[in-house]
């Protein structure tokens, strides 16, 4: 029983993390901006498992991915 009630208290603080929806809010705005002009910009949401994408967009140079620039924003 302990352990049910462990996921049913980490699922609560993950409902009501503010930092949690900050993060995935301007996940979905940098989504929407680099896909402003396709017939996928203006998004309402995405699924989760596009999240394992942010480490696929990379800068003009190379070095760095859109989780690095996430994580230096947040």
């Amino acid at each position: 029983m302990a352990v049910v009630k462990r996921v049913h208290e980490t699922a609560k603080q993950i409902r009501e993390s503010e930092t949690l929806v900050r993060l995935l809010s301007m996940c979905l705005a940098i989504g929407n901006y680099l896909t402003g002009t396709s017939r996928q910009g203006g998004a309402y949401g995405f699924k989760l498992e596009a999240l394992g994408k942010l480490v696929q967009v990379k800068s003009a140079d190379n070095t760095t991915t859109l989780l690095h620039h996430l994580a230096a924003v947040m």
